[in-house]
């Protein structure tokens, strides 16, 4: 489960830009994050949110959809030199995932499904 990875950008630049990327309704101008970063053992490791709940123990429908997309999402980090990968394999399938431009920020509303309780 999840997505080990080595940092090459600041903790907080990578956990506001993974804020970004996700589901949107343009309509309501609300974002829903799709991952999140998270570290343990001094590892740092990208999650969908629905990793995270099943870490804490509770039964989620995690499909393959969901897989993608988090892979999707980590691929968009690499490209843009954020991260590196450990090792581990990514889905060569893709899935749309919207990134909402940091400069709109302001005028959406970010709606969690998950939140990391341990802040960086």
């Amino acid at each position: 489960m999840g997505i080990e990875i080595l940092l090459k950008k600041e903790v907080s630049v990578i956990s506001e830009t993974l804020e970004r990327m996700g589901i949107a309704n343009k309509a309501s101008k609300k974002m829903f994050p799709s991952c999140y970063l998270a570290s343990k053992d001094l590892k740092y490791m990208i999650y969908h949110f629905k990793e995270m709940i099943a870490l804490n123990g509770l039964a989620v429908d995690l499909s393959d959809e969901d897989i993608q997309r988090r892979d999707s999402i980590i691929k968009l980090l690499i490209q843009w030199n954020m991260i590196e990968v450990v090792e581990q394999y990514l889905s060569e399938e893709t899935s749309f995932i919207y990134v909402l431009p940091f400069k709109d920020k302001r005028q959406w509303t970010i709606e969690h499904k998950f939140r990391v309780k341990e802040r960086f």
